[in-house]
């Protein structure tokens, strides 16, 4: 993501949103926060245009990852 994100000129913040916004057009992320700052980041990642072949990296990359692993560790419940 940290490597995406500079190649865009973005936070990772952002290229997870994009992420996000990419997969389809029915999913619309919505981010908390309590700055300003953050409220303009967010709102700038959809600026961002993510590849094909850029999703299907981070997807790739997701599933290595155990979910819990995303949420902080918790174990999932299914």
């Amino acid at each position: 993501m940290r490597r995406l994100a500079a190649e865009k000129n973005a936070t990772p913040a952002q290229i997870s949103l994009a992420w996000m916004i990419s997969k389809k057009p029915y999913i619309v992320p919505i981010p908390g926060s309590r700055k300003v700052a953050r409220i303009r980041e967010n709102f700038e990642a959809g600026t961002i245009v993510l590849s094909a072949e850029e999703v299907a990296n981070i997807d790739a990359q997701l599933d290595k990852v155990s979910t819990s692993s995303v949420f902080g560790g918790s174990p999932v419940k299914k």
